[in-house]
């Protein structure tokens, strides 16, 4: 069985792992990850200088940004889908489409895996779309993208041509079959794994020099920053010395003053590279996702990884990702006060912080064993439906 899988740099860290898994396990597959000239930064890469013509190339035409994962990944099985327009409709876009369908089709794949709704003339390979399967990282739209009518179309006329769709989590199947009246039998359920690329990078050594408190990721309506900063601000004078750090790109939506006059909340507003989220996490006392509405979040696989533990609100799966008191604390979405209390209480019991710790690695680590995950990808490409 011969598998295309097709996905972008917003991914990289989710799917090299996966992929590596595949092909330890002889599955025969090849990695096309798309680098659009809007998305040059994201999870395992920082490109500052796009390669100048579209095309399908070898890993090779970033070969500095691939060198890292030579011993993780086979890179021979990997193909950058480099788009340098903006535009979907521009002949040159139009034109690198049309080419990954007609290999896609020459090299007759028995499975063609996407990773997100396909838009605009990336619909061109739904001329394939009986081979496909989608991953849908997100079952439900963020609160903030309800309004985007054509992503919301895009959503729509996947699940109306991609005959099977993977979640990555239980906890909103049901819901989202009966939302989309989309067959029970045509939904397959994974998980993620443990995002062990980011361990083949070397951390950057830490720019905060005082014990801190880490929220990182991009910033957005539905991520609650503005809850975190107002409980932060309720225990700040308890703990004068621990800093509340905020690191990642994005529009800050909420009002400065918020922040303005607390010394101890520092904003890092802009793409936070692989090598410099390592190191803020590894210097961490704990993390927060303090998320006003989620499915999942790959920022508990990442800062778990990293042996970090998290409070979480109980929004999607991320109270069943995070096990309450013993891989970090779940509270209840837009509740400043529960929330102060959970930063309270991990700064006031280093003990217990430290028992996370050892329970991430005896109890998550155990779970998310991509030999089992590959397993069940491998069940979904086989099945008829």
């Amino acid at each position: 069985m011969k598998i295309a899988y097709i996905s972008s740099i917003g991914f990289a860290d989710c799917d090299f792992p996966l992929i590596r898994k595949m092909q330890k396990s002889s599955v025969d597959v090849t990695y096309y990850i798309l680098c659009n000239c809007w998305g040059l930064k994201g999870t395992l890469f920082n490109i500052k200088k796009q390669f100048h013509r579209d095309g399908i190339f070898d890993s090779s035409v970033y070969c500095e940004l691939f060198e890292p994962y030579k011993n993780f990944i086979d890179l021979t099985k990997v193909k950058v889908i480099n788009r340098t327009h903006s535009s979907a409709f521009h002949p040159s876009t139009i034109f690198l489409l049309s080419s990954l369908l007609r290999e896609l089709v020459k090299n007759k794949y028995d499975v063609i895996h996407i990773t997100y709704p396909l838009d605009k003339t990336e619909c061109l390979l739904y001329f394939l779309h009986k081979k496909m399967v989608l991953t849908l990282h997100d079952p439900f739209p963020h609160s903030n993208n309800l309004k985007n009518k054509h992503m919301l179309r895009m959503r729509k006329l996947a699940f109306s041509l991609v005959p099977k769709i993977l979640l990555l989590n239980d906890s909103s199947l049901e819901q989202f079959c009966n939302n989309n009246n989309y067959p029970r039998k045509q939904v397959f359920v994974s998980k993620l794994g443990s995002y062990d690329c980011i361990t083949m990078l070397e951390p950057a050594k830490s720019p905060i020099d005082s014990p801190y408190i880490l929220f990182f990721g991009g910033i957005a309506p539905y991520k609650g920053v503005e809850y975190l900063i107002l409980a932060f601000n309720k225990i700040s004078d308890m703990f004068p010395n621990v800093k509340l750090v905020i690191a990642g790109g994005g529009s800050i939506y909420f009002d400065k003053e918020l922040y303005e006059h607390n010394r101890n909340i520092i904003i890092i507003n802009r793409y936070i590279d692989i090598c410099e989220l390592a190191g803020l996490l590894k210097g961490c006392l704990f993390s927060v996702c303090p998320y006003k509405d989620a499915t999942q979040s790959g920022v508990v696989q990442t800062a778990f990884t990293m042996g970090v533990p998290l409070i979480v609100t109980n929004v999607g799966a991320l109270p069943h990702s995070v096990i309450d008191k013993k891989t970090g604390i779940v509270v209840e979405p837009c509740d400043v006060e529960s929330l102060s209390e959970a930063l309270a209480y991990m700064l006031h019991n280093p003990q217990d912080v430290k028992m996370m710790k050892d329970n991430i690695k005896s109890i998550w680590k155990p779970q998310v064993d991509w030999a089992s995950i590959v397993d069940e990808y491998v069940k979904c490409y086989k099945a008829k439906v």
